[in-house]
């Protein structure tokens, strides 16, 4: 870690690891951490970089810390950092920690281990959580509850339960206003929204897409169907005989491993959902299908 100041009155707290990480790692994890002391990340009081706003997995260039800083025609001054000792190991090639990871957390730093643990984002991302949230965030006094059934509206065809619980829990701990619900209250709501809608898309079922609904397994099976259904739907409004469904992104989507979206995927084609039109080119194209079931009008 080092503080410094930021040449405008501020300052400019900046955390340092050995590795490289996806920046959407640093944004959550930053996020988490404004959360836990209570100051909402908005301009002028506290801001992250990577922003949350940020479109790409890249970030931006940065100066480094304590040097020049145009805008005021000085250089930061550095008051405080624990990062020299590290440096000093890493440049002399006798590091004993390869990686900043919570296995050497445990040894170097034990009594820091449970703190950081907490503060350490999930290894899987919330689907478009940054997009979702810049546009659905609960920004305002007395609109949580009408924030959050428009994001339950707008992702249900989109993402299974879980992530979906997820992002309803991610707009709530990222809310900048004050609200009388708290998150337990907040994810109640979720679940009320969510079984709304449910009812009524199991309503839009043919008897031929219940009769096979009903014999799946397990809810990231059941959701997706609902999802790829919603593909088959948009696909057919487009006037398109089929669509794609990309291993991955359907991953990304429920929450679990590119090998268990590919496992779901290979299921619901064996049990006749979908039939596969056109294999995975690699860098190029996901493999498309069709959906082989009757549709209700």
């Amino acid at each position: 870690m080092i503080l410094e100041t930021s040449g405008s009155g501020g300052w400019h707290v900046w955390a340092i690891s050995p590795d490289f990480h996806d920046t959407r790692e640093w944004i959550r994890l930053l996020k988490s951490v404004a959360g836990r002391i209570g100051v909402p990340v908005v301009s002028g009081v506290c801001e992250i970089f990577p922003p949350d706003s940020l479109p790409s997995q890249f970030g931006m260039g940065m100066r480094a810390p304590g040097c020049w800083n145009p805008d005021t025609d000085t250089c930061s001054q550095i008051v405080w950092e624990n990062c020299r000792t590290s440096l000093e190991s890493v440049l002399s090639g006798k590091s004993k920690i390869a990686a900043l990871n919570c296995n050497g957390l445990e040894s170097h730093f034990p009594d820091k281990r449970n703190k950081l643990l907490s503060l350490l984002p999930s290894s899987s991302s919330n689907y478009h959580e940054l997009e979702l949230l810049q546009r659905l965030g609960i920004t305002a006094t007395g609109t949580r509850n009408g924030k959050l059934g428009k994001l339950v509206g707008e992702i249900f065809h989109q993402v299974g339960q879980d992530m979906a619980q997820r992002l309803a829990a991610a707009q709530f701990r990222t809310k900048t206003a004050t609200t009388k619900a708290d998150e337990a209250a907040h994810l109640t709501s979720f679940e009320k929204h969510w079984s709304g809608l449910a009812v009524k898309w199991t309503a839009t079922l043919s008897p031929a897409e219940r009769e096979i609904f009903t014999r799946l397994e397990t809810e990231n099976e059941r959701d997706a169907f609902r999802i790829v259904r919603s593909f088959a739907r948009k696909a057919d409004q487009d006037g398109a005989a089929d669509f794609p469904i990309a291993r991955d992104n359907l991953a990304e989507r429920l929450g679990v491993t590119g090998k268990g979206a590919a496992w779901i995927r290979d299921k619901l084609a064996k049990l006749g959902v979908i039939a596969k039109t056109a294999d995975y080119i690699p860098n190029k194209f996901a493999a498309r299908f069709e959906w082989r079931l009757n549709a209700s009008g």
